[in-house]
């Protein structure tokens, strides 16, 4: 059986020895020879055989590397790889049938020529680089050139791989003498991996043409380490359409873009870091130069070079800083903007929102505008709004809402959907306008229209009433005056028409006096005479001077003082308490036709209460707030059955609240009116306000007077001489200012002067001046149609000694002319 190589010695011997045996058994007894000599000849017999049996394995052996060498070699010679052993001079010491087969020479005939003889001459340094690589560094190393077999020292050679591209592996022997080399024909995988990446550069070619970024590779220009310039290398045709820069390739950036480095040198100085460190960078840039906003992003594929990649933000950067602004608008805004998602819940609210709802952000993001609402706006209004801003229209009205703390308030609304470029709502947007105080101006002007309407109606039934009143009597008084020029008419006629004359003078003058009185009110000029009044007196006259015509009437007028005559005196203006009690009294007179009239006064506490009660036909409820109102009447179409001006209860609101009191009424319809006002009683005296009468210290009333009457209406003159004549008084008469102080020089006779104001040529003030000028002691009288607190103040100032109003009465000029001289 063969013997395996392998098998250890200890198994040979224990084989050998048991073969011994046997051998022993059959050829040799030993039993007598000695001992010794039977163990050596025993180890004897053992080696001879271990010898045996090693040569017999040593022939197997032998013959099993035989074959497995034969093996080898034809694997070595057929492989598909060719295998060149070179030495480090390049030249070729061996190498298999298939790198034989590569180059197409006889292996005879390659053996001691340079492998590098060869290869392409421009590729033999990338040879002699790894062979120096190999034997240098002893480590595998691999380079790819092309074979090139020459034509002229093999001329009928013909190389299946001459032209083409190998890859070659090589690695040093164990001795370092020699280095193995294993060529692999490569020129079809190239061809492949060549086409690849001519795809793959087409593809990128595209990449960056259509990009719609514009792209730039650059190289940077340094200079000390510190980056001044750069070149474009490459860029794509969005480059040139973002920036409008063109044929800029391998030109610098400063050529390009003049005034580069000033404007951009934060841009330059990224590039320039980016370039040294290769750490890429984004960031935004305003080109100054070019005008745009660019937003760039810069990386470097190898050191000193960089790539940029841009877009042009412009439009962008416009919109953004619009933005901006409309959102500082909105926040500063004083109208409250609210946000709200597709479902109506608050997504956004501006401080205005807070300020006229008193909700914090926190408080209303989320929430509905419900939150707003007071319960008193209708569900109708609301359906509407809903309906139109889901149509896509624009809602507008006006919402009354309530704040946190409950107050409520109205706001007019703008509510408008805000639409996705499908159609559907993004969201709804409201602006809000806090209308409350332009709700109660408008309320208040409205009221204030209504009564400015009212009182123009009243104010031209008014002009209507006055217009009536005083043609009347100026008709009785033209009438009966025509017809007292008869001589037939009988000296009872004479009279009567006179009576007729006289009361329709007093009528006229009365209605004046009104008109005078509510003007004064109306001005603000009517002046307090505070004076001892006895209440008592006052009301016992009033009862005489009413008495003809309650009589006339047939009614009942009843007095009732409420205090005894010492303590009925009180400090007041007796002649504004007189006219309120007539104006009370004449009214219940008016509109009472028959029963009583009842009047008096009580004390309560530290005033004293007035009323003038009457059963006459009362005021409608509606009607008793307003009948104190200038121009007022119950009804206007009443006028012309009770006659009057309107103003009599408007004047006595304001005599009575000019003393200090309150006036009211309280009525039945049908049943009659009780008036009633309050004045406070008290016994102090102010001091008078009402204009100086003139010197306390007088002249005596001279035996004969000697009297100037300035005047220029030759009526009025007429009328001031009747009413002195018989009066032992001398009278003189100017028709202008300038003439009354040339008779003073002439006449210094003269005691008085009776000063009309409105005269042509000088003014009544005027010569009041100049003759005081001359005569300072000559007491002067200013007589006229005026009675505004200017006219007052106007004859103070110019020295006049009293005043008397037109029309004149001649008990009141005589009283005056003897206080004056008394």
């Amino acid at each position: 059986m063969p013997i395996n190589t392998v098998t250890s010695l200890s198994d040979l011997r224990s084989r050998a020895e048991e073969h011994i045996k046997k051998i022993k058994g059959n050829l040799l007894d030993l039993s007598s020879a000695p001992e010794e000599m039977v163990r050596l000849i025993n180890e004897l017999s053992v080696y001879q055989i271990e010898l045996e049996m090693q040569q017999a394995e040593l022939i197997q052996s032998r013959s099993e590397i035989e074959t497995s060498l034969n093996r080898y070699t034809e694997l070595y010679e057929c492989a598909p790889t060719g295998y060149v052993t070179i030495a480090r001079d390049s030249t070729i010491l061996e190498l298999n049938l298939t790198a034989t087969a590569m180059f197409g020479i006889e292996r005879s005939l390659l053996k001691g020529h340079r492998f590098i003889s060869f290869i392409l001459a421009a590729d033999r340094p990338v040879m002699n680089a790894m062979i120096d690589d190999v034997f240098s560094s002893k480590t595998h190393q691999y380079c790819e050139v092309t074979l090139l077999i020459d034509d002229a020292q093999y001329p009928l050679i013909q190389s299946r791989l001459s032209g083409h591209t190998v890859r070659l592996d090589a690695v040093v022997s164990d001795d370092g003498k020699e280095c193995r080399v294993i060529v692999a024909d490569i020129t079809e995988r190239r061809k492949a991996a060549e086409a690849a990446l001519k795809m793959s550069e087409d593809h990128h070619r595209l990449l960056f043409e259509n990009m719609l970024n514009g792209i730039a590779y650059c190289r940077m220009i340094f200079e000390d380490g510190r980056p001044v310039d750069f070149i474009y290398d490459q860029v794509n045709t969005r480059f040139e359409t973002l920036t409008g820069l063109k044929n800029i390739e391998g030109k610098k950036g400063s050529e390009v873009i003049p005034g580069f480095k000033k404007t951009s040198s934060n841009m330059l100085e990224i590039y320039g870091r980016v370039a040294s460190t290769g750490q890429p960078e984004r960031f935004e840039f305003y080109g100054e130069p070019l005008k745009i906003w660019l937003e760039i992003s810069v990386f470097s594929l190898k050191k000193d070079n960089f790539v940029t990649i841009f877009d042009n933000i412009t439009l962008r950067k416009q919109a953004d800083i619009e933005l901006k602004k409309l959102s500082v608008a909105i926040e500063q805004s004083p109208t409250g903007v609210v946000i709200t998602d597709p479902l109506g819940n608050i997504e956004y609210l501006n401080p205005m929102i807070t300020s006229m709802t008193g909700y914090s952000p926190d408080e209303l993001k989320g929430q509905n505008p419900r939150i707003f609402q007071s319960g008193l706006t209708s569900a109708s209004i609301y359906k509407e709004l809903w309906q139109t801003i889901l149509s896509g229209e624009v809602w507008r009205g006006e919402l009354q809402n309530k704040k946190k703390n409950g107050e409520l308030y109205w706001e007019s609304d703008v509510i408008s959907a805000v639409l996705h470029h499908d159609g559907s709502i993004s969201n709804f947007v409201s602006v809000k306008n806090d209308i409350t105080e332009r709700k109660r101006l408008l309320a208040e002007l409205s009221a204030a229209k209504e009564k400015v309407e009212e009182a123009e109606l009243l104010k031209a039934a008014f002009m209507a009433n006055i217009s009536h009143e005083m043609r009347t009597p100026v008709n009785g008084i033209l009438g009966f005056s025509e017809l007292l020029k008869n001589p037939e008419v009988s000296k009872e006629e004479q009279a009567e028409y006179n009576d007729i004359i006289h009361q329709s003078g007093e009528r006229l003058l009365h209605l004046i006096n009104d008109l005078i009185d509510f003007s004064r009110i109306e001005a603000g000029e009517t002046m307090l005479q505070i004076t001892e009044t006895s209440v008592n007196k006052q009301l016992k006259d009033l009862q005489a001077f009413f008495k003809p015509a309650i009589d006339k009437k047939g009614l009942r007028l009843r007095c009732a003082p409420g205090l005894p005559d010492t303590e009925s005196i009180i400090e007041t203006d007796s002649s504004k308490l007189s006219q309120i009690l007539t104006n009370l009294i004449q009214n219940a007179l008016k509109f009472t036709n028959s029963g009583d009239i009842d009047y008096g006064y009580s004390r309560k506490d530290s005033m004293l209460e007035f009323y003038v009660s009457d059963s006459g036909i009362g005021i409608p409820l509606n009607m008793q707030g307003k009948i104190f109102d200038r121009f007022r009447q119950v009804d206007n179409t009443l006028t012309q059955f009770y006659k009057g001006s309107g103003l009599g209860l408007s004047i006595s609101k304001a005599y009575v609240e000019m003393l200090g009191g309150t006036i009211q009424v309280t009525s039945t319809e049908g049943q009659g009116s009780t008036f009633t006002f309050t004045l406070p009683y008290t016994t102090q005296t102010p001091k008078p306000s009402a204009l100086s009468t003139g010197p306390s210290a007088l002249n005596p009333l001279p035996s004969a007077l000697k009297i100037l009457i300035a005047e220029d209406d030759s009526m009025s003159t007429l009328l001031m001489k009747k009413m002195l004549q018989g009066e032992n008084i001398t009278i003189l008469y100017a028709v202008n200012g300038r003439q009354a102080v040339e008779i003073i020089k002439l006449h210094p006779e003269i005691n008085l002067v009776l000063m009309d104001v409105q005269m042509p040529e000088m003014s009544g003030f005027e010569a009041t001046k100049l003759i005081k000028q001359l005569r300072p002691d000559l007491p002067v009288i200013i007589q006229t149609a005026l009675t505004t607190k200017e006219d007052r103040e106007k004859a103070q100032e110019a020295g006049s000694n009293s005043f008397i109003t037109k029309p004149i009465n001649k008990t009141e000029l005589l009283n005056l002319i003897h206080k004056l001289f008394s």
